[in-house]
């Protein structure tokens, strides 16, 4: 997707990205940018405007938590709190002056490339997050029927999987169904 204020520029920048390999959609700055995101789905989004403002940051943000997508700034502005915001706002490169097309379709593959790079980071460590409570639960199960049922450690993890067997449930599941009956038990004996 391409958003660029000056509409002589914004054809050049078209027909170039399209010369090169890209299928540009063009955006008018008028338009609303989120909407023209939300309507075009695009890979990558080019915005060349001169002097953004703080709504360009705020629907920037709006993207970044909705439906994000690496995001090319390219502007005159060289405020460094500006660019900081920016790149908060979720900005993947920031690119100041006017550039050759040559160096503007490097910076969309490098944009595209980081991104992907950092989605498969994100999901990482989503998995890991994952994993890492999954095998919290599974120790405090294990703790509970050692603690509860004088069982030691191998005698627990047997159990437990005995019980994830016998229902056809995940470890961390068979563990969440212990940890949870053990505290229906703890709040039946305190009423």
């Amino acid at each position: 997707m391409l958003l660029d204020e000056e509409p002589a520029r914004a054809a050049r920048m078209h027909d170039g990205l399209r010369k090169g390999g890209f299928d540009p959609v063009c955006v008018h700055p008028d338009d609303s940018l989120l909407l023209g995101v939300e309507r075009e789905r695009p890979d990558v989004a080019y915005l060349a405007l001169d002097h953004p403002d703080r709504a360009l940051l705020d629907s920037l943000s709006v993207i970044k938590r909705h439906r994000p997508i690496p995001i090319i700034l390219q502007t005159q502005e060289r405020d460094p709190a500006y660019i900081r915001q920016a790149l908060g706002a979720g900005v993947c490169h920031y690119l100041v002056g006017q550039l050759e097309l040559a160096a503007i379709t490097a910076a969309i593959d490098v944009a595209l490339a980081q991104f992907a790079e950092g989605n498969m980071l994100r999901r990482r460590m989503e998995h890991a997050c994952v994993e890492l409570e999954t095998h919290k639960r599974i120790t405090r199960a294990k703790v509970l029927l050692m603690q509860r049922r004088r069982l030691d450690e191998p005698a627990a993890h047997k159990l437990l999987l005995q019980t994830a067997m016998e229902r056809n449930l995940k470890l961390g599941e068979a563990a969440a169904l212990v940890i949870r009956l053990f505290e229906a038990c703890d709040e039946g004996a305190a009423s």
